[in-house]
């Protein structure tokens, strides 16, 4: 997968006449010659640290404290600096290299069985794992607007908590077209028609009240979820990428009416005659028999979604 992303991006780099130009997020909207009628919002990532580093609020402060021991490490003994996250006061800490001034046997080598310089790299997987958390926050983050209506694509690739809440700092403000009010990303939001829900339907890439709450105000909302349950579940370790999450799943079918489909199955379906250990089993109950046909009608009735073999076509009317 990682080679056919890089050659995408260099057919997209070399096309005939490209010029490649960057953007902070934030205003203004960028709109582009060669797609007349819509404008490009750069919700994320964030700038602030902080915002980058808040994941979810059980694993955003073990992150942090694990990047600074990385840099800690990675600077050197000559640079060594002890970060307010450290998990001892400053007082009980000595840079590396004059331990030996408190600890004259630290060094010798009967007594190395002892010392834990490397044991970090024990860690190494699970380290590996929660960086690639922290980079998801880096995510480009996209809103298309169509300027004839004011209908929104919302595209947050795996964006989490911080990089969804940073879309609504004061200074997260465009100037409306022939008007003094300013567009926020709530009002973005609001107005979003199609959604591609972030990091594979996670249970902690899809804001709540800064997020779907908001965008579930649109009755025409549809949500596209790009996953392949049955890999997921047996990504190691085994079972815990639970994606869709159930409660995310949930919340989803309810703030579209049903319209939301997923790469593996298409238009989403009720659960039923399964084992709870299927593929599928957990979401056995998601929802009510009376719920589920008011969201097949739902579906049915989305003339403009499309479910194929080998892709799902969504067309903005």
């Amino acid at each position: 997968m990682g080679d056919s992303i890089a050659r995408a991006l260099n057919v997209v780099r070399n096309f005939a006449g490209a010029k490649t130009t960057y953007h902070s997020p934030g205003p203004p909207a960028v709109e582009i010659p060669e797609i007349p009628g819509f404008a490009f919002y750069v919700l994320g990532p964030p700038r602030d640290a902080t915002k980058l580093q808040n994941m979810d609020k059980h694993a955003a402060d073990e992150l942090y404290g694990l990047t600074c021991a990385i840099n800690a490490n990675a600077a050197g003994d000559s640079d060594w600096v002890l970060d307010d996250a450290a998990p001892f006061d400053h007082r009980f800490c000595y840079p590396p290299a004059h331990a030996d001034q408190f600890f004259p046997d630290y060094g010798l080598s009967d007594l190395s069985y002892r010392r834990i310089d490397d044991q970090w790299f024990r860690s190494v997987a699970e380290l590996a794992a929660k960086l690639d958390n922290f980079r998801n926050n880096t995510s480009l983050v996209l809103a298309i607007e169509r300027i004839a209506d004011g209908k929104v694509l919302l595209f947050p690739a795996d964006a989490q908590e911080g990089n969804w809440l940073s879309w609504h700092d004061s200074n997260m403000r465009w100037n409306a077209r022939g008007s003094d009010k300013a567009v926020t990303a709530a009002e973005l939001l609001e107005r979003t028609v199609f959604y591609k829900v972030g990091h594979h339907s996670s249970h902690n890439a899809t804001a709540k009240g800064k997020g779907l709450e908001i965008m579930r105000k649109n009755k025409n909302l549809t949500a596209f979820i790009p996953v392949d349950r049955a890999i997921a579940l047996n990504r190691s370790p085994r079972g815990s990428w639970r994606m869709p999450a159930f409660e995310l799943y949930g919340a989803l079918l309810q703030a579209c009416e049903g319209r939301v489909a997923r790469a593996d199955i298409g238009w989403a379906v009720e659960v039923k005659g399964v084992k709870r250990s299927d593929v599928e089993g957990a979401f056995l109950g998601l929802a009510s028999s009376t719920d589920w046909k008011r969201w097949i009608s739902s579906q049915n009735a989305a003339t403009n979604v499309s479910v194929h073999d080998k892709f799902v076509d969504y067309i903005m009317r």
